[in-house]
């Protein structure tokens, strides 16, 4: 998890929306170094920021899919969390699946946003748990059905856990470049652009496993 304060970037069309989130995201917690009402003001602040969170509302013109996307590009590393009015499971699901870490209501209170905001950043998938196991199950449904071979599934999910590529090899006792190889198969397999991409899609993976066993 990034060191407290979080530089945090907020995105929302509305002036009246990004002021009351700057109050309720205060430090020591939260720092908010930026705001953007627009997706193009958005990549702009990120690339000059540089922030470790980035809160996104999602429903707005410009503010979807694509933006979530190019954020985890212009910014790699940043926890990228949605806010939405929307209960909408489908569309939660694909902004999961292109990067988010988390899809939150802008209803929940000033303790539970910061709640599941530290959540995210501590690498977790921030969901509300009424429709927890319908997203990630639906967000993480090709990564569970792709080709991979056992030993790949192994590396796969050892990165999900967050262990790094030397760590994953010292595991398995295999080499660092044994374990590159793996993940570029990984990468190809699953249509995965980079390897930030893959790690957030192991996240989900590991997540929905979690979901399943505590099902039983």
């Amino acid at each position: 998890m990034c060191a407290f304060p979080i530089r945090t970037l907020l995105v929302d069309p509305h002036p009246v929306v990004t002021d009351a989130l700057t109050r309720r995201l205060q430090p020591p917690g939260f720092d908010v170094v930026g705001v953007a009402h627009t997706a193009n003001e958005a990549r702009a602040r990120a690339g000059h920021l540089q922030p470790d969170l980035a809160v996104v509302e999602t429903e707005a013109a410009g503010c979807g899919i694509r933006l979530i996307e190019n954020l985890g590009e212009i910014v790699p590393g940043v926890t990228v969390v949605s806010l939405s009015s929307s209960d909408d499971p489908v569309r939660a699901a694909h902004l999961l699946r292109a990067g988010a870490r988390g899809v939150l209501s802008k209803r929940s209170s000033v303790d539970g946003l910061a709640r599941y905001l530290k959540s995210a950043l501590g690498g977790r998938i921030a969901l509300g748990a009424r429709f927890r196991s319908e997203l990630v199950a639906r967000a993480i449904d090709g990564c569970l059905n792709a080709d991979l071979t056992a030993r790949e599934g192994e590396v796969f999910d050892l990165f999900g856990d967050g262990l790094t590529t030397r760590e994953v090899a010292d595991l398995l006792v295999l080499s660092v470049k044994t374990v590159e190889t793996y993940r570029a198969s990984i990468r190809e397999k699953l249509a995965l652009p980079n390897n930030n991409r893959l790690i957030h899609a192991a996240t989900l993976r590991r997540e929905e496993q979690r979901v399943r066993a505590a099902a039983f």
